[in-house]
């Protein structure tokens, strides 16, 4: 009989599965999805940098392989201006208890124009 926990348990096994066998799909997948921003993309997802017998489509040598290959990123980029929560420049960019108010980025912005 199927439940939800087993048909959830399938998908994470099938998601699993996935993730292993269509890596170059699956990562950049994943990083859109979670609103991962590059400031400069990857030329590759990851690079075994000649490493003998591993190339591009073959299994991964643990700890060896240079992931995001050339890119550029700010973590802060990704944390703060995600799209998932709304538009940045609605998205809230300062809060202060005191005063009880929080400005959004679009109001931010504003103000660092003056």
């Amino acid at each position: 009989p199927s439940s939800p926990a087993r048909e959830l348990a399938r998908a994470y096994c099938l998601l699993q599965e996935f993730s292993v066998h269509n890596q170059q799909a699956f990562w950049p997948f994943v990083f859109n999805e979670i609103g991962v921003r590059f400031r400069k993309e990857p030329t590759k997802l990851f690079d075994y940098g000649g490493v003998l017998g591993f190339s591009e489509g073959s299994a991964p040598v643990a700890g060896r392989e240079r992931w995001f290959a050339e890119s550029e990123l700010n973590v802060a980029d990704t944390c703060f201006l995600n799209r998932s929560v709304g538009a940045p420049e609605e998205q809230v960019a300062i809060v202060w208890a005191r005063e009880g108010h929080a400005w959004n980025q679009g109001e931010n912005a504003d103000r660092e124009a003056l």
